[in-house]
């Protein structure tokens, strides 16, 4: 049975029951402050409101019970202590920018040489779904660079893969990273003739963009064809059923926090 709708009246109702617990309990003889209660409460109440539907409705698609551990850790990865939404919730007050979230993930995925690195980024191509992803002694090399000035605009993610051993010749994976804003005319064109000449080995290039929307409304040209496009929501998923898991409480806070920014499964990334 799909789960009712949320409607005004019953916001209402919790309102001014809310409202009642504050009077009731402001007029006691001990000296209880029930606000932090009841914000609590409040934001409890809206984290299942927005969350409850879209599971159900995931769930319950497949037919069986709408609780299934099986069809949720097929959508979002093993429900373990180091999945990015068991990660401590972080409360700044500020809404994710595309400069700092690109920024953030080039950090957390830049390349030192280690496995653990390489593995970070082979996780995270195959979650762009960029072909032949190579093996982690190439992407031990790779390098990875946000904002990179490019005529006039700045490639918000490029992915530089060593096309062999010792090689000179490099892979170019591009993304355009867009959190509602649209593409502007000419724009990708810039960054495809950007990799057309050596040392890229533009025939081997990914180019993708990533948007909160559909490929519509993100205005990707017809003389853009080349370039794939990915909602943020599809990537996240990916990238958490793929990437390792490791004791990195940066790397999932930031995921946690990426989440919450493209609107989980409720919003419209």
């Amino acid at each position: 049975m799909a789960p009712r709708s949320i409607t005004p009246k019953d916001s209402r109702f919790a309102h001014r029951a809310r409202q009642v617990l504050i009077e009731r309990f402001s007029k006691t003889p001990f000296s209880f402050d029930p606000k932090p209660l009841v914000a609590f409460d409040a934001r409890r109440t809206d984290t299942m409101r927005r969350g409850f539907r879209p599971l159900a409705k995931l769930a319950s698609g497949e037919g069986g019970p709408i609780f299934s551990v099986l069809k949720l850790e097929r959508l979002f990865g093993v429900l373990s202590s180091g999945h990015s939404l068991s990660a401590h919730e972080i409360d700044w007050g500020i809404h994710l920018t595309e400069p700092q979230t690109t920024k953030a993930i080039v950090h957390l995925l830049q390349p030192d040489g280690s496995d653990k690195q390489a593995s970070r980024l082979a996780a995270f191509l195959k979650a762009l779904g960029t072909p032949d992803v190579p093996n982690l002694e190439l992407l031990r090399s790779a390098e990875i660079e946000a904002e990179r000035p490019v005529d006039g605009g700045r490639i918000d993610i490029e992915v530089r893969i060593p096309c062999s051993p010792n090689a000179d010749s490099w892979r170019p994976i591009l993304v355009e990273a867009k959190f509602g804003h649209t593409l502007t005319k000419g724009q990708l064109g810039k960054y495809t003739r950007s990799v057309s000449a050596k040392p890229y080995v533009d025939k081997a290039a990914d180019f993708v963009v990533l948007a909160q929307y559909d490929r519509e409304r993100a205005h990707i040209s017809e003389d853009d064809k080349e370039w794939r496009f990915l909602t943020w929501r599809e990537l996240w998923l990916r990238f958490e059923r793929l990437r390792p898991r490791d004791d990195d409480p940066n790397f999932t806070i930031f995921l946690n926090m990426l989440w919450s920014r493209i609107g989980g499964l409720g919003g419209d990334g």
